[in-house]
């Protein structure tokens, strides 16, 4: 890649990232289909197959790192995956591109965030593991590696079990029938 100036390289991560971009709408379509075949819901389409499909990247970076004996790029390569994700989120819901609603406010399924509990969970044993000394392995498996295990197939399982319920709604539309419940006679502004 030394060859190329930096147009050439500028140029080939653009398209790059045109063609990622549209299979990844692909794949997107894609799971929904299987989802629909299969019987599960969106969430478990997404935390199982979607999830798969997108982190292969991470899971060939991780195993070079593991192969290279660096664990603090393995670490830091999740820690910033989750990092970007999280600010192309921010930048998403900012007040330039919302309407008038938080995005995570429009949020009608419990799923999303069970989603959110459990990659809080998956990434606190992460940093634990990578700070545990290093005799605490037994067969070749840290405690660490065992509990994020248990923690996504508990994720697995919540996420399943909430699919299909209705008792999570979004926030504007529990503020508007609290105010119709409380003040009733009072006339909008």
């Amino acid at each position: 890649m030394s060859g190329f100036s930096i147009w050439a390289l500028v140029a080939l991560i653009a398209v790059s990232g045109a063609i990622i971009w549209w299979a990844g709408t692909i794949l997107a379509f894609t799971t929904d289909a299987i989802d629909a075949h299969v019987g599960w819901g969106e969430g478990m389409g997404g935390a199982v197959f979607l999830a798969v499909a997108t982190n292969l990247p991470e899971v060939a970076i991780i195993a070079g790192c593991a192969y290279t004996h660096t664990m603090s790029l393995a670490v830091g390569n999740i820690l910033g995956g989750i990092a970007i994700q999280t600010a192309v989120l921010v930048i998403l819901d900012g007040p330039v591109l919302r309407s008038k609603v938080p995005l995570m406010s429009t949020v009608r399924s419990l799923t999303i965030v069970l989603q959110g509990m459990v990659l809080v969970a998956i990434l606190m044993f992460c940093i634990i593991g990578a700070l545990m000394p290093r005799d605490a392995i037994a067969f070749r498996v840290t405690p660490a590696e065992i509990a994020i295990v248990i923690a996504w197939l508990v994720g697995l399982w919540l996420v399943s079990q909430n699919e299909d319920r209705a008792a999570w709604r979004a926030g504007h539309e529990l503020i508007a029938e609290t105010s119709k419940i409380v003040a009733p006679h009072r006339r909008p502004l």
